[in-house]
């Protein structure tokens, strides 16, 4: 088996699951500290001061229980820690027939492209098209062992078993670019991110936002006018604290 972060002894697929299963039965409402475990663990970890408070209560885990579990154990993982699936998903490199134990499966509830949901995979029943997985906020915001159809599965990732993780680096305290894995937005910025953030102000905020990946003046001046709803700071960069409102909240 291996050893837990710093440890010296390289830890595998199994180990993960072992660990993971040790968790089963966790839920948010019974913790007695505000929020969860995981997310109380991650803001300490690895968002450190001045970012999105992770440890409140209300705040998703799927993908920070999953990031807990990959810490733990030292597995360095593409995209991982993370604490919102969508950001996970340029990371995906493996179909739903590809999963093996151990890897990462990412969700997709509404089949738009988006990913909702992860979890580490336990077995993969290639004739019956399911896997069966452990995940982090499911079963009424349990750590819960689920059986998911492939037509529910976005893609995979499998972790780097057999190289050493490396801790991530404390972000500057209110820097929002340093804080891991929030793509910073800022004006003129195109592509997949970008795509990701008008979506998320048609949703909240009724933009009418062409989703063109395109960060030009309209998409500007729906952020900013959504900064200032939320009391964010109205620079129209979108950091980790404006992602939080849009994407956690």
């Amino acid at each position: 088996g291996g050893l837990r972060q710093g440890g010296g002894v390289m830890a595998t697929a199994a180990d993960l699951i072992a660990l993971a299963r040790g968790e089963v039965g966790y839920s948010r409402w019974d913790d007695p500290q505000p929020g969860t475990k995981y997310g109380r663990w991650y803001e300490e970890q690895v968002d450190g001061p001045g970012g999105y408070d992770y440890g409140a209560s209300g705040v998703a885990y799927c993908a920070m229980f999953a990031s807990w579990c990959l810490w733990m154990l030292g597995v360095a993982c593409a995209g991982m820690p993370s604490a919102y699936c969508p950001a996970i998903h340029n990371h995906q490199h493996l179909a739903a027939g590809e999963l093996e134990p151990g890897d990462l499966a990412l969700f997709d509830w509404e089949d738009d492209n988006m990913d909702d949901h992860v979890g580490i995979v336990v077995s993969n029943d290639r004739s019956a098209r399911v896997i069966h997985t452990i995940e982090g906020n499911t079963s009424g915001g349990r750590v819960a062992e689920r059986t998911r159809a492939y037509s529910t599965i976005c893609g995979g990732i499998r972790p780097q078993y057999g190289a050493p993780a490396v801790k991530p680096a404390e972000p500057a305290e209110g820097k929002e670019e340093t804080v891991y894995a929030f793509p910073l937005i800022k004006r003129g910025a195109t592509g997949d991110a970008v795509r990701l953030m008008q979506s998320a102000l048609n949703v909240r905020a009724a933009a009418k936002l062409s989703v063109d990946g395109d960060y030009g003046d309209k998409t500007g001046k729906a952020l900013v006018d959504w900064q200032r709803r939320c009391g964010v700071e109205a620079d129209g960069d979108c950091g980790p604290v404006t992602w939080g409102t849009l994407l956690l909240a």
